[in-house]
């Protein structure tokens, strides 16, 4: 999928997403990555929420079923 295929809207919420997954988990190489660090991220975001326009908003809601790893 390209940027230019994406709404503006849907295009920002990506990147806003992956800037923030980048911020805590960027630092691990991808093949050391473990179900832990993406909890521990998890957590981290929840307890953290979301902001809008600078300013805190909404926690995310919690996830419904623990992230299984393949494998």
């Amino acid at each position: 999928m390209k940027a230019e295929d994406l709404e503006a809207s849907t295009a920002y919420s990506y990147t806003m997403t992956l800037a923030r997954v980048r911020g805590r988990l960027g630092h691990i190489r991808l093949q050391d990555l473990t179900e832990d660090h993406v909890e521990a991220w998890m957590r981290g975001a929840l307890q953290e929420g979301r902001g809008r326009g600078g300013k805190p908003g909404p926690a995310w809601g919690r996830p419904r079923s623990r992230c299984r790893w393949p494998g």
